[in-house]
């Protein structure tokens, strides 16, 4: 990875000294950071993040690393490098566009530019293989030169000065052990992972999110209440239906507004995550109440345990499948923890109606109302 071309060559040299000293500087843990989200997604596909609705998105912390890019890049691509054996994520390779580039997301949907970074990225992964390979091939050939009285009395001296300086490490047996269970750690290596711990605690000190401006804030007004009006509006109608309750105006959907007006850019907020997320955590909510509800006569857990199961199941196999979504899990919890029965009477039609229903209303809102804004692009991705 090398600076733009494109700028004040002294400018440049030093924005780009920080951003050497930055990512020398900042450690990540795991799925963190642009590479490791990328990587915790493990697809081959390339992961584009524009760098200022990084900046701009409530729901994304940029981290010191990030803001030292902004300055000189417009945008990151992360690809993904698979190991050929396991078909595993082993390394992410980020490519970045220059800041000369004023509207990154024209390559997003660049379908050559796609299998050029895929082709490079494979490519990268032969030289890194050969270049192992190479290593133990000259590793080997030093063994093999080496004669077997050298190479015994080499390691008695070095096992023997370590014993002297007690700088000798447990066996890999033990640390395995260790890692089952099955050893306890000492007292000193517990104080160091709890240190660590604790440091944890303390957070990256990333930038907060920005707060929006008046113009975004009155698309974000106009967008909410437009939606949960109609909303309003179909759930009296709902009310009033052939003497029947078709409730459509859930709490959730004020969660799902805040995403869809306030955070367009977030990767929640977008259509297949609303969507799918909804159909599956009402589906948990549904098949479990068949064993926690005492009108179905068959009760395995009762209700307040059910009230816990539902959103924790839910919230866990939608990171599984790739579709988290916050809303969906209210929605899931709305559902198993009806007292009065009016929402439990629906059923099976409680996936479409309201949940579904309610979803792509909000949807199409969010289509119609956040593209009049010049500054707002909705949606990210189908």
């Amino acid at each position: 990875m090398a600076p733009p071309p494109d700028m004040d060559r002294g400018y440049v040299t030093k924005l780009w000294s920080r951003v050497e000293n930055t990512a020398n500087g900042t450690t990540y843990q795991q799925g963190m950071g642009l590479a490791g989200r990328a990587w915790l997604r493990g697809s081959k596909v390339v992961d584009w993040n524009v760098l200022a609705h990084l900046r701009d998105d409530p729901e994304h912390f940029c981290d010191p690393y990030e803001e030292s890019l902004m300055p000189l890049f417009s945008g990151v691509a992360c690809v993904p490098l698979t190991s050929e054996e396991t078909g595993s994520v082993v390394g992410v390779l980020m490519c970045m566009l220059a800041k000369s580039v004023q509207n990154p997301t024209e390559y997003m949907d660049n379908e050559f530019l796609h299998s050029y970074l895929v082709s490079t990225a494979r490519a990268v992964q032969a030289q890194i293989r050969a270049e192992a390979a190479r290593k133990e091939w000259e590793e080997a050939r030093t063994d093999f030169k080496q004669r077997k009285s050298t190479a015994a009395r080499k390691r008695w001296k070095k096992a023997a000065f370590l014993a002297k300086t007690g700088l000798f490490k447990r066996s890999s047996d033990v640390v395995e052990k260790q890692k089952k269970g099955v050893v306890a750690p000492t007292a000193s290596e517990f104080a160091v992972w709890f240190a660590a711990y604790i440091k944890k605690w303390g957070g990256l000190h990333a930038r907060p999110p920005p707060r929006v401006d008046i113009a975004s804030s009155m698309f974000v007004f106009i967008g909410c209440f437009v939606s949960l009006t109609a909303l309003s509006l179909m759930h009296k109608w709902g009310s009033e239906y052939r003497g029947r309750e078709y409730p459509f105006f859930l709490g959730s959907f004020g969660a799902l507004s805040t995403l869809v007006f306030g955070a367009p850019q977030s990767p929640y907020a977008q259509p297949r995550m609303v969507i799918i997320s909804h159909i599956i955590a009402v589906t948990i909510a549904i098949l479990t109440d068949y064993i926690t509800n005492p009108d179905f006569d068959i009760p395995i857990f009762p209700q307040w345990f059910a009230n816990a199961l539902v959103p924790s199941v839910s919230i866990t196999v939608l990171a599984l499948l790739g579709f988290t979504h916050p809303p969906a899990a209210a929605c899931a919890i709305i559902y198993i923890a009806d007292q009065h029965g009016a929402i439990k009477a629906q059923g099976w039609l409680f996936i479409m109606i309201p949940s579904v229903a309610g979803c792509c209303l909000l949807i199409f809102s969010g289509l119609v109302i956040n593209n009049l804004s010049p500054a707002r692009t909705y949606p990210l991705f189908w």
